[in-house]
């Protein structure tokens, strides 16, 4: 089994614990403000890791981290080969939280992971998907499954102005005011497929305003 990236240490990717965090390679959206864009293509991606190694590293590092963050890329275009690698990070470090992020392209395979994780954080990308993926997205849904089955969990919003013009505001809240924890995300320009200008703290915020009224639970990252 080969994966794309290991980061041996983060207190950012899984909210409250220390992990380790396993990028896979292969995408089905082509967003313009990816971080991580050098992970989309899989016939092109020549850094490879085995995850053997990852997984004796992770052991020898047990009684320091938490867990394991499972990242891309889209980990859920690979659901077999993340089921298992899930099952042997669980037998080699039993102690280990997993979270995994997802774009949220498959309601059926997300249904399908919770029984194998611990955490997971779901992107919303904007409103007019075709403009990086073809795959259909029940954010709702997906919403509504995950607080049925109490898996703990937070919608991702990363605020690229062209994905996220500030008319469709109030759009988004309608839409996950119900959810369990809402992240916005600033858009950084370094680093990305196609450089804009990121919105002010000061427009984050308003969002983050417009969500309490509501009672949301939300946090910004600056």
């Amino acid at each position: 089994m080969k994966i794309g990236g290991y980061r041996t240490l983060s207190t950012v990717d899984y909210p409250g614990k220390i992990v380790a965090t396993i990028f896979t390679v292969g995408c089905n959206f082509w967003c313009e403000y990816c971080h991580n864009y050098q992970f989309i293509n899989e016939t092109e991606y020549q850094e490879w890791l085995n995850f053997d190694e990852v997984l004796s590293h992770l052991k020898k590092r047990e009684n320091l981290l938490d867990g394991v963050c499972i990242t891309g890329g889209e980990p859920l275009i690979h659901f077999e080969n993340i089921v298992e690698m899930i099952k042997q990070i669980k037998k080699a470090c039993p102690s280990f939280k997993i979270k995994l992020d997802s774009n949220g392209s498959s309601l059926s395979k997300i249904k399908a992971i919770t029984p194998y994780i611990d955490y997971i954080a779901v992107d919303f990308k904007g409103f007019d998907y075709y403009n990086y993926s073809k795959a259909p997205i029940e954010l709702e849904a997906i919403i509504h499954y995950l607080s049925s089955v109490k898996m703990p969990y937070e919608i991702r919003l990363t605020l690229y102005p062209e994905y996220f013009p500030k008319k469709d505001f109030d759009k988004v809240v309608k839409i996950l005011k119900n959810a369990e924890k809402v992240s916005i995300q600033q858009y950084k320009s370094e680093n990305v497929r196609v450089v804009k200008t990121p919105y002010s703290h000061d427009v984050l915020n308003d969002l983050k305003e417009r969500f309490e009224k509501y009672g949301s639970s939300v946090t910004v990252k600056y």
